[in-house]
């Protein structure tokens, strides 16, 4: 399987780039608050695929390790942005806003600003509130306490998968299908829970819904799915090309079509976004004419893929 996905480097760029244009002016992108749901499905790929390969070559899964892993990736850059933000709402704020984005910079270093918003029941997608410069960071605190949580299921599935392996010898195949099988289970139950959970919430117009995790984790779950069925795809060329052509279109009709006011979400809605970032990651690599190839190996549309995390975090703030 390759390490590096190129096409996963697009998608980082259309999802910030749809993020940014949206904060700037959401009359130009109504539906640009989409791109965070974009970056739950790679997230949930890349994390789920890292530990599905970790316990296939090792046999086993390091809670300490991974979260001193996910802590090292995360914690630095996202730190230096709450503290020079910080400082700087100092001189810029009114000091009628100070309290609460005190408040909510705790929050956020902490990685529970989702459940602070959800608290506060803040109109997230509502065009005439004030927000705070850290309000961005619901979806780095969704993706936290996903990382908490995701792993343990992964434990859970190899503990059934030895369990089973302990009444006969099997081959390292029959352990990988298996193990892959009984983690595809425990993810789907999860999954349709969150996913129920989102559109009950979300028709019962509880403006909470926008942010608490467990209306969340099913977008993430995704990619947690796809991670376990999906190789390094190589064959059908043509059909995966229509394919990831397909998942660029229904992220782009979501940006554009979507709004603060219609369709409610995240519930269902997030489904078009969702899954057309799975489609694109599913179609991997295509050549030849109608590829997205020359437009995914563009070295700007890498470079932003690349700086997209970096993006996210500081361009609210400014």
């Amino acid at each position: 399987m390759r390490k590096f996905r190129p096409e996963i480097q697009l998608l980082r760029a259309i999802a910030v780039l749809a993020v940014v244009v949206y904060h700037i002016q959401p009359s130009w992108l109504p539906g640009g608050f989409v791109g965070v749901d974009v970056f739950f499905v790679i997230s949930g790929y890349l994390i789920t695929a890292h530990m599905l390969k970790e316990v296939e070559s090792t046999g086993r899964l390091s809670l300490s390790q991974f979260w001193a892993n996910r802590a090292r990736r995360i914690l630095p850059a996202a730190t230096l942005a709450i503290v020079v933000t910080s400082i700087v709402s100092l001189f810029v704020l009114p000091s009628t806003q100070l309290v609460d984005a005190t408040k909510q910079g705790i929050a956020s270093a902490l990685y529970i600003q989702n459940f602070l918003l959800a608290n506060q029941s803040v109109d997230y997608l509502g065009q005439d509130a004030a927000p705070s410069p850290f309000q961005h960071f619901w979806s780095l605190s969704v993706e936290e306490q996903f990382y908490v949580v995701w792993p343990l299921l992964v434990v859970l599935a190899l503990w059934a998968t030895r369990r089973l392996q302990n009444r006969g010898r099997h081959s390292a195949d029959i352990f990988r299908h298996r193990f892959r099988f009984i983690a595809f289970v425990l993810f789907t139950v999860v999954c349709l829970a969150s996913f129920v959970w989102s559109v009950v919430s979300v028709g019962a117009n509880d403006p909470a819904s926008y942010f608490i995790t467990p209306t969340r984790v099913w977008e993430l779950g995704i990619g947690g799915l796809l991670a376990c069925v999906l190789g390094d795809p190589q064959r059908f060329n043509g059909a995966r090309k229509v394919m990831a052509i397909v998942g660029v279109v229904a992220i782009g009709v979501a940006c554009v079509t979507y709004s603060g006011e219609a369709p409610a979400f995240p519930g269902a809605s997030a489904l078009l976004p969702t899954l057309g970032a799975a489609a694109v990651i599913a179609a991997g690599s295509t050549t030849g004419l109608g590829s997205l190839g020359p437009i995914i190996n563009w070295k700007p549309v890498q470079l932003v893929g690349l700086w997209s995390y970096s993006l996210y975090l500081w361009h609210f703030p400014v």
